[in-house]
């Protein structure tokens, strides 16, 4: 009998997959284990087109599961290439495991010698029933069924979603609290091809039903013996959040949300741009903004702090009415209806700096997504379509763009190394996406470009106002985004791209090498305030300083001596904060 035991594990936790193997090296010679390779749909839906299905969830219960948990699309895709792997290997029985399995239950069972009959196809070894699909036996003929009801899911047509029992011999769940939703949307509609219809689990359960006819039902069987790890739901291959249990108000909030069937929506943006007294650099960066539209809903809008006796905008306040003119007289001539779908806002108002007017900002959009960028900053032709298509699950919290110099007529000093970039607010590290949890060298997103979900924004307190620039001030805190990020970044994902860029103008001024140093400065106070503390871990500051504090009376001839410079005065500013010096 060809039998193998496929154990689904996601990329960034290998830990189960270790001890997974260490387990089952102690079993009796002859049994084959081979790692499935989880398919993570919580930062992007892609892989769905790279096995040809569409996601489309039949009835409203499924509807809202999958619109809670972006997680759930993968965990059926990685089922579903077992089942292909079980037919293109010829396999008479797989086990199918999930990584958080209890070991020692799949041992017992193992060490039982089960009797693997050929008429039963499908047997749940799960101890939750079809609250998971965890662990289970599926034969060769099995699995041809179960692709084969993925492909086309017309025979599933007696079954009613919004039922929790689809026979006497199969309970999902305790009834759902949400009866009046139900109610309202009674409909659901089977006749679908290659198609995810459902959570995996449920699908298995749905294809076990009498409800279907008996050439394409799966002969099953329920075998409850194998239990799960109780971990922490960021561990779980589904970030799975059980709406069942969920009171019906909450469940009408996902309904009418932006996250009801959220991979059918492009999410609305806004473009905000807070400025202070810059209005010849701030007009550029609006025009660069109005050409930006596509299939979504866009905004832009202008927080100006100027200081009253400083304004002068009334060349950016007109740039803005003809922005908004030009785009209802588009929408007339073609007899189109105005709507809310795009236009531009200026505000002035004083606030407690840049933090201060980001926050603001933080107010008045109305759209799921905030984009910002600099009043000096020139976005790219399709900065924003792309950075729309970035948000496509909501597990996707922040995006960070690529920031690339501006030098206009200006050289670039010969002293001037990438690694002081940074301080420019420049920012390219890859020529393709990364994740910030996964990169194995550092990285970061900076302020000139960065774009937020809206709601996490907000739920994280916004920028914190003891960081970041202050108008009129010779102040060169930052660090305000990088707060707001890692606060975002501890519940949902922060990515870096380089399809989304802005052009950032250099300004003359800071070309030498004295502004260079109080940015460093200002930087380590900066990290002190937010807490960060990384210059602590160097037990050999004091000797590295004393070795190279010439440095700090000499003008830098090269990229090495300069950024070796500014490494000192960071490390000094650090000693002295702490009291060290």
């Amino acid at each position: 009998m060809n039998f193998k035991i496929f154990f689904i594990n996601l990329k960034d936790n290998p830990e189960p997959w270790i001890k997974a193997q260490n387990v089952f090296s102690l079993l009796p010679d002859g049994l084959e284990l081979e790692r499935i390779d989880a398919i993570d749909t919580r930062k992007s839906l892609s892989p769905l087109k790279d096995f040809g299905l569409n996601l489309n969830p039949v009835g409203i219960t499924n509807k809202l599961y999958f619109s809670e948990n972006p997680g759930a699309s993968g965990c059926y895709l990685s089922h579903f290439f077992a089942w292909q792997q079980v037919i293109e290997q010829k396999l008479d029985f797989a086990l199918i495991l999930e990584e958080d399995v209890v070991l020692s239950d799949v041992v017992q069972f193992l060490l039982e010698n089960p009797d693997l009959q050929e008429s039963i196809e499908f047997t749940h070894l799960g101890k939750n029933n079809w609250k998971g699909l965890e662990a289970y036996v599926v034969s060769y003929m099995g699995a041809t069924k179960l692709i084969e009801l993925t492909l086309d899911n017309a025979p599933l047509l007696k079954i009613d979603p919004s039922k929790q029992s689809h026979s006497n011999s199969l309970v999902f769940s305790e009834k759902p609290n949400f009866e009046s939703i139900i109610q309202q949307n009674p409909e659901f509609d089977w006749m679908h091809k290659n198609n995810i219809s459902s959570p995996v689990n449920t699908f298995a359960m749905y294809c076990c039903s009498s409800l279907i006819s008996d050439w394409c039902r799966l002969n099953y069987k329920l075998r409850p013996i194998i239990d799960l790890h109780l971990k922490p739901q960021k561990d779980r291959l589904i970030n799975s959040k059980n709406f069942y249990e969920k009171k019906e108000t909450k469940i009408q909030e996902l309904f009418n949300s932006w996250r009801f069937e959220y991979w059918r929506k492009n999410p609305s943006i806004t473009v905000c741009i807070c400025t202070y007294n810059n209005y010849e650099l701030l007009e550029k960066a609006f025009i660069s903004c109005t050409n930006q539209l596509g299939d979504y809903e866009y905004k832009i809008l202008i927080v100006d702090n100027t200081p009253k006796k400083l304004l002068n905008n009334c060349a950016i306040k007109q740039l803005v009415a003809n922005y908004n003119k030009n785009f209802w007289e588009a929408n007339i001539a073609e007899n189109q209806s105005i709507n809310t779908r795009s236009g531009a806002e200026y505000y002035h108002k004083t606030t407690n700096g840049l933090s201060g007017a980001r926050n603001e900002c933080l107010n008045l959009c109305s759209t799921d997504l905030i984009y910002f960028i600099d009043d000096d900053a020139i976005l790219q032709p399709n900065s924003v379509t792309n950075m729309v298509s970035k948000f496509v699950s909501p597990d996707i919290g922040v995006v960070g763009g690529k920031v690339t110099p501006d030098w206009g007529e200006l050289d670039r000093p010969s002293w001037l190394g990438n690694e002081q970039l940074h301080n420019l607010s420049m920012c390219d590290f890859s020529e393709k996406d990364l994740f910030l949890n996964e990169c194995e060298f550092p990285i970061w997103l900076v302020g000139t470009n960065i774009c937020f979900r809206t709601e996490y924004a907000r739920k994280a307190g916004g920028f914190n106002k003891s960081l970041g620039r202050k108008g009129g001030t010779d102040s060169l805190l930052s660090g305000e985004e990088d707060d707001l990020v890692k606060k975002i970044s501890k519940n949902y994902f922060s990515m870096y791209t380089p399809n989304c860029e802005v052009f950032h103008f250099v300004q003359e001024s800071r070309l030498n090498q004295g502004w260079f140093i109080k940015r460093n400065v200002w930087q380590a106070v900066s990290n002190m305030i937010a807490g960060e503390m990384q210059l602590s871990e160097n037990s050999n500051m004091h000797w590295f300083i004393k070795e190279n504090m010439h440095l700090i009376f000499e003008e830098s001839k090269s990229e090495v001596d300069f950024d070796l410079k500014c490494k000192i005065v960071a490390c000094l500013t650090y000693l002295l904060l702490n009291g060290d010096i």
